[in-house]
């Protein structure tokens, strides 16, 4: 009998520590970035919002700033007082990288220092990155990778986990939710196709509020289909079927 309990310990405490991946006391206090708090023991959304993209072309013309959010989590013990964390830029290789003042407020700028704290209690908390709107992005893409480092509060988690990435424009650009087997291949010809034809942005946040009904995924897709079919048929519309910026024709 006594065996049998044992065992039942230690299967317990195994899938206990199998399940929290986030908040685990090791006696350091630790960071890393994962998914919103309600799919946090989720292994399939691990790895969800590692890539964000964000263009200005789809915001009021007045809009000179906005900002975009990740979420961050502390592993170890909940403290009773405010605790700063720090983030830093990591340049990729062979990207055209965002500037710091130019594309986006520092991380350290005194202005915003004190917006990247853990509150008391707390272990859990969404990461502001304040993006500018600069005329460069209006000729190309720019791309801004965030990673944790350590300071006096924090070391770095899971080093998988440790980073997020962020592409700024003030073009079409392609979301990161973007279906490629519903929506066929991406171009800017029919994103933009897509946006004037239904007065919709065709954004991320829309694109994953599609995703997650699959009635209405299907929906659209017949739709652009038929909005297509008509666009190209049209006898007012002289130039025949509609071409992307690649020269192939747009097929939904």
């Amino acid at each position: 009998m006594n065996r049998i309990y044992i065992l039942l310990l230690v299967v317990c405490f195994a899938t206990a520590c199998k399940k929290d991946n986030y908040l685990v006391f090791n006696e350091v206090d630790r960071l890393q970035f994962g998914p919103v708090p309600e799919k946090i023991y989720l292994p399939q959304s691990a790895m969800e919002d590692t890539l964000k993209a964000y263009t200005f072309l789809t915001q009021p013309i007045s809009r000179v700033r906005d900002t975009m959010y990740f979420d961050l989590y502390t592993m170890g013990n909940v403290s009773k007082v405010d605790r700063l964390y720090k983030i830093e830029q990591e340049l990729v290789k062979g990207a055209g990288n965002a500037e710091p003042g130019l594309h986006y407020v520092p991380f350290n700028d005194p202005a915003v220092r004190n917006l990247y704290t853990i509150p008391a209690n707390s272990n859990h908390v969404k990461v502001p990155v304040i993006l500018l709107k600069d005329a460069s992005l209006q000729t190309a893409k720019y791309t801004l990778k965030l990673k944790v480092s350590e300071n006096e509060n924090f070391k770095t988690g899971d080093v998988r986990k440790t980073w997020r990435k962020l592409i700024i424009a003030d073009i079409l650009i392609k979301p990161a939710a973007w279906n490629d087997r519903v929506l066929g291949t991406y171009s800017q010809v029919k994103h933009r196709f897509m946006i004037q034809q239904t007065g919709l942005d065709w954004d991320q946040a829309y694109i994953v509020s599609v995703n997650s009904d699959v009635t209405l995924t299907y929906y659209w897709q017949a739709k652009f289909r038929e909005l297509l079919y008509n666009y190209n048929n049209d006898p007012d519309n002289e130039d025949g079927p509609l071409t992307d910026e690649f020269e192939k024709e747009v097929t939904f």
